[in-house]
């Protein structure tokens, strides 16, 4: 019965420690301070050890209770005595009543704070010291951070480079920084409550006048002192709690030292700018200077050649036409670095002709590729196509001077030059075009790849004696594709070769070029002959729309010349392309007596025309690389059933004096021989006039064609002498065409040549070629002529132009006729329109298209109406004489319209 007693009382105690227990940890836990109240913890830890005493002697009391005899030996095992559990429940009591009543007092359990019985009086007494300490804490961390920002702020302002300083309202300084004093000389804090005339009386004034400035808004201004220092100033108002103003602080930043560099940069930009003005001038005395005499040189050797000459004398005069165009070449390259050193170069955009840039380009250099033996080769990709917009010029100059080197580079085997366009993303616009002009010459190492396009440079020192050049052309052509916006290199290996390439961005043509010859669709045409250029050749035939067939030697053409014959399906051209394999003379005269063969017109290419080709009967030579638009041009002569073209030789002499009267105005006696026999060989009668005065009086005594102008003479300059007829024609006499022709070759003389009222440039060393097409650009014809002294102007043209009659001749008239009927009304449209907005550059421009036109077809009083409002909008003059002469324009063009007729 004893063991059930202490089984249960051992039960009762644990419940009630356990129960103390969770009553202690549960608010704790409730109130977040189970960490921050250790009292708390330690106490319940103590109960919850009691508890779990008893309840371990409630387990082994458990059999006892009913098995009597087994509770000695339970004991006995486990060793167990009642005794340390009463002792520690002695303790525990003793220690509960210490703390709980002795210590504490007693109170209420967990005021809020994690305390356990704390009285209410102690508690408020402690609420009361834990505020003051938050108190205190706070004012103190306050405190801290107001000086810490008032340190930062401080520091900011005397280490700042600026001058800054606070007056009050009567000029008083509140506040200098370190900068302030340092630039004005003062020792620290002497200002304070001092004004400015302490260190500057003179301007003490200025200064407080500014600062009032700034009572009312921030206000920014450029003050001096007395020592000439310049300072950029911003001054505001400060305003105190109340909105109330009491100073005014100020930020100046010392900018003498800035502006004293402004001032040098723009000094040293007046001067690069007046060196480059220099530079400018010396290059074009130089160009002037040194062109001058090529001129002579050139322009004699050239009639020279035109001379009976036996061999020796035709290979001296050669020889020294030859070196005169080096020289020139280097001349050009010097100036055309210089131009492009400068940014002066300007690019053209226009649509041009691929196929045709390539043959224009191949026959430019294959005189020199057939001195050498080389064979020269153009080949276009499938993708190339037919023109694209940009500037041709450019890239011809680029190729020419990679091609140029090329066969400079090669001693035997060939140069070809290829063109295709590049594949681009999805949806861009630009067309890619890749140029590559490829030798088997001597190669490049690797390492000077790179090198080559360097200004003044080649791949090893000794080619400039043995091959000669500036080493200016890489690097041109290098300036030149970047300026386009692409890319230029070359692959080589010693004695491999070499390909220079070059990838251009163009944009797309604008318009079309034409795709066939007229009345060529159905033409059958066979071409002989295994030439470089066939596949090229075969290409342009068909897009031409003619039908093209191939025939490898001399016998398969003779074999496929019958059997179409045979078969009624003639062939109507036989072009023959010049090769080892076929001997283009003998085939020419065999097919010529067949009479097998019908009436088959034959079509030579070759690189020297045989004497004796523009005899009556003979085939029409074309010399190689064929240029496309002359291929085109003489397939069209060639279908239309007329005479055979005569083969294209050199210029030759012409009748003089029959195609008009010129003024050449030059001081130099050389050029003048040279202008008048060039002159002479292009059909022009001539007087010369040694200075712009001589000049002068002789337009004003005799009406000239044209003028040569130099411009550059004594007493008078051509500038001079080109004002004095100008404002001669102003008061009503006739205008008579101005062509500047002078030594200097920049694009800045040309502008002033157009400028002073000449009406065309050309370049010293004149070509002649260039210079026939210049004055055929300007010069009256015959049908002009006519026109002045009565009759119908535009018939006589449109009957010169269409010559025999013939049928490519009379397509010829009616396409200028119909272009000029559909052209015409717009360019009057445009020149209302721009009359009306005051647009002087495009009534000057509209004008000159129209003139141009207009003369075409010998509208000429159109033409005169055009020129005056041409020569107007040119001046700047904008009045009402325009508008009269825009009406009448109106009643001559309604004219002109009752007189194009196509000729019968």
């Amino acid at each position: 019965m004893a063991q059930q007693w202490a089984l249960a009382g051992n039960v009762v105690i644990a419940c009630a420690y356990a129960a103390i227990c969770v009553a202690i940890v549960v608010p704790v836990v409730r109130a977040g301070q189970f960490r921050a109240n250790r009292l708390a913890v330690a106490t319940a830890l103590i109960f919850f050890s009691c508890a779990v005493g008893h309840a371990f002697h409630a387990a082994m009391y458990w059999p006892g209770g009913f098995v009597p005899p087994q509770m000695a030996a339970m004991h006995d095992l486990a060793g167990w005595s009642l005794w340390p559990t009463a002792v520690w429940d002695v303790l525990t009591a003793v220690v509960g009543v210490y703390y709980w009543t002795l210590r504490r007092g007693y109170g209420v359990l967990l005021d809020g704070t994690g305390a356990l019985f704390v009285d209410p009086a102690a508690q408020q007494r402690r609420y009361g010291i834990e505020l003051r300490e938050r108190v205190a804490d706070a004012r103190a961390e306050a405190e801290a951070e107001r000086d810490a920002q008032a340190a930062m702020l401080g520091a900011i302002i005397a280490n700042s480079q600026s001058l800054i300083y606070v007056k009050d309202l009567d000029g008083r300084y509140l506040l200098a920084n370190t900068t302030f004093e340092r630039s004005f000389g003062l020792d620290p804090g002497v200002i304070i409550g001092e004004t400015d005339e302490a260190f500057d009386p003179k301007l003490a004034a200025t200064w407080r006048a500014t600062d009032a400035r700034a009572h009312h808004a921030p206000i920014h201004v450029r003050e001096t002192d007395s020592r000439g220092r310049v300072y950029e100033s911003n001054k505001f108002p400060l305003h105190d709690h109340q909105g109330d103003l009491y100073a005014v602080c100020g930020v100046s930043l010392d900018v003498t030292g800035l502006r004293e560099a402004t001032e040098a940069a723009e000094r040293a930009r007046d001067e690069a700018l007046a060196q480059s003005r220099v530079k400018s001038e010396f290059m074009a005395t130089m160009s002037h200077e040194i062109r001058t005499p090529m001129n002579g040189v050139l322009g004699l050797a050239s009639l020279l050649m035109g001379t009976d000459l036996d061999d020796a004398q035709r290979r001296y005069a050669s020889g020294i036409h030859r070196a005169g165009n080096a020289l020139l070449g280097v001349i050009n390259d010097i100036l055309d670095f210089s131009k492009i050193e400068a940014g002066k170069i300007v690019f053209y955009d226009h649509d041009f002709d691929l196929t045709a840039l390539l043959a224009d380009t191949a026959a430019l250099i294959a005189p020199v590729a057939e001195d050498k033996g080389l064979t020269l080769v153009t080949r276009r990709g499938p993708q190339l196509p037919e023109a694209v917009r940009g500037d041709g010029g450019r890239v011809r100059q680029v190729l020419i001077n990679l091609a140029g080197n090329a066969v400079k580079f090669t001693g035997q085997g060939s140069v070809t030059i290829r063109a295709d366009r590049l594949p681009t993303r999805p949806g861009a616009d630009a067309v890619v075009i890749r140029f590559e002009v490829t030798d088997t010459g001597i190669g490049i190492p690797a390492e000077d790849g790179e090198r080559l396009f360097e200004p003044f440079t080649q791949a090893d020192a000794s080619t400039t004696r043995a091959y000669g050049g500036t080493g200016l052309g890489l690097a041109i052509s290098r300036q030149l594709i970047e300026a386009m916006g692409g890319t230029i290199g070359v692959d080589s290996e010693p004695g491999q070769g070499s390909t220079f390439w070059c990838e251009i961005p163009f944009e797309p043509a604008s318009g079309g070029v034409c795709d066939t010859v007229a009345g060529s669709a159905g033409l059958r045409i066979l071409v002989a002959g295994a030439g470089p250029d066939r596949e090229a050749l075969e290409d342009d035939l068909r897009r031409w729309g003619m039908t093209v067939a191939t025939a490898g030697s001399a016998v398969d053409t003779l074999h496929i010349l019958r059997e179409a014959a045979l078969f009624g399906r003639p062939y109507d051209l036989l072009l023959l392309d010049a090769d080892d394999d076929v001997d283009t003379e003998g085939l020419a005269r065999i097919v010529t007596g067949d009479v097998g063969i019908p009436g088959v017109r034959i079509v030579v290419l070759n690189e020297n025309p045989p004497a004796g080709a523009d005899g009556a009967g003979a085939p029409t030579y074309l010399p190689k690389p064929v240029r496309r638009s002359a291929l085109y041009d003489l397939l069209a002569q060639s279908m239309a059933a007329v005479g055979p073209v005569p083969a294209v030789l050199p210029v030759a002499a012409r009748t003089a004096g029959g195609k008009g009267m010129i003024l050449l105005a030059e001081d130099n006696d050389i050029n003048q021989m040279v202008a008048t026999g060039i002159l002479s060989s292009l059909g022009y009668q001539s007087d010369v006039a040694g200075d712009g005065i001589e000049a002068c009086d002789m337009s004003a005594r005799r009406d000239y064609d044209a003028i040569l102008m130099d411009c550059r003479m004594p007493r008078m300059d051509g500038f001079s002498a080109t004002a004095e007829i100008r404002h001669r024609e102003a008061g009503g006499g006739r205008h008579t065409p101005i062509i500047a022709m002078t030594a200097s070759a920049l694009v800045a003389d040309r502008e002033r040549c157009l400028a002073a009222g000449m009406d065309d440039y050309l370049a010293k060393p004149v070509d002649p070629v260039e210079l026939d097409r210049t004055l055929a650009r300007w010069v009256a014809s015959e049908v002009t002529r006519v026109a002045r002294t009565g009759g119908d102007p535009i018939g006589h043209r449109l009957a010169e132009l269409a010559g025999d009659r013939t049928v490519p001749e009379l397509a010829l008239v009616e396409r200028l006729v119909s272009s000029f009927r559909s052209r015409a009304p717009r360019h009057v449209s445009v020149l209302d329109e721009a009359f009306q907005a005051g647009d002087l550059g495009v009534l000057e421009d509209e004008a000159h298209s129209l003139r141009g036109a207009a003369g075409n077809i010998g509208a000429t009083a159109v033409s005169e109406v055009c020129e005056r409002i041409e020569n107007e909008a040119r001046a700047g003059r904008l009045h009402a004489g325009v508008g009269d002469d825009l009406r009448t324009l109106h009643l001559e063009l309604e004219r002109a319209a009752d007189h194009l007729h196509l000729p019968v």
